[in-house]
């Protein structure tokens, strides 16, 4: 356990969902006492279960419930700011970046930029299984961190932008938009029983 925050990618949240969650995945998610979801996720999350309702309403309707209890719990939701459009900007306009986001025949535009964005603004590493496309990024716009919560590995060095003397953002949870991060975390700690419970569908 670390004194970071980690910004959660969708495969981590989804693997929650699963009948036969990851084992170590799970592990390191029951050690975390401060995890945050950005809205990229949140976005990807629903777009995926919009998908199959059309096809399959049951699973659908589950993974519905599924992410309202897991969204109940006390994650933080670092705002989707001004600051985090400017940077997402910049990654947009970088060419080489261009097919993390641009549409595809038969794809949804990817998140990976947003998400990039989020963690850059408020200093938070990116805990994902799919470590190649934030490697990618990083060649062009370094961030904080990126972790393999199934390897436990950094595959991107943690890297503390506040250690340049530039202090992250302020986030906001379900229950205070005012406080930093740190103070946030020191009075609410996660319920991560609560991800145990969402594992069954």
């Amino acid at each position: 356990m670390t004194d970071d925050i980690y910004l959660l990618d969708t495969n981590v949240i989804s693997n929650s969902s699963k009948q036969s969650p990851l084992p170590a995945v799970k592990r390191w998610l029951e050690n975390q006492t401060r995890l945050a979801i950005p809205f990229p996720v949140i976005l990807e999350v629903e777009t995926g279960i919009a998908d199959l309702r059309p096809v399959d309403p049951i699973r659908a309707r589950k993974l519905t419930e599924w992410i309202d209890g897991l969204l109940k719990t006390k994650f933080y939701y670092p705002p989707s700011s001004p600051e985090v459009a400017r940077v997402l900007a910049k990654l947009y306009c970088c060419r080489p970046l261009a097919r993390l986001w641009q549409p595809q025949e038969d794809k949804k535009p990817g998140q990976d930029l947003f998400i990039a964005a989020v963690s850059i603004v408020y200093d938070m590493p990116i805990a994902t299984m799919n470590t190649g496309d934030f490697e990618q990024i990083n060649k062009h716009r370094s961030l904080p961190g990126v972790f393999n919560p199934n390897r436990g590995i950094w595959t991107v060095p943690r890297l503390r932008r506040t250690l340049q003397g530039d202090p992250p953002a302020e986030i906001s949870s379900r229950d205070d938009h005012s406080r930093s991060a740190v103070s946030q975390d020191q009075e609410q700690p996660n319920d991560w029983g609560a991800l145990g419970l969402l594992t069954g569908w």
